[in-house]
């Protein structure tokens, strides 16, 4: 996951600057950025928590083991269904190619 914030200032009052906007942007593992209702239960989760964890090292190679080994996971799955599609339409072109050859000919 992926978590950008941007904060936009305004202008100075009395030596104080103002925040006008304040934007939270968050991807998933496929890098597809999630909508706000779905960035707001990720912040909701991380502040609720509000708890440190002093993980041990090992602990934290385990972890990020487990995220590299579902990431290739869903990257493989991602792969097979693009050459499903690409089976198909390759399928589906020659299909229609054959009956509009065939028509040609025949008429």
């Amino acid at each position: 996951m992926l978590c950008g914030i941007i904060v936009g200032f305004g202008g100075c009052e009395n030596g104080d600057i103002q925040v006008k906007e304040v934007s939270l942007q968050i991807e998933d593992m496929d890098g597809i950025s999630l909508n706000g209702k779905d960035n707001l239960e990720v912040l909701q989760v991380g502040i609720g928590r509000g708890e440190r964890k002093n993980i041990v090292r090992e602990e934290r190679k385990e972890k990020y083991g487990e995220y590299l080994r579902m990431k290739r996971e869903r990257e493989v799955k991602k792969l097979r269904r693009e050459r499903r599609l690409d089976s198909l339409c390759g399928v589906m072109g020659t299909l229609v190619f054959t009956v509009f050859c065939m028509m040609l000919f025949y008429h």
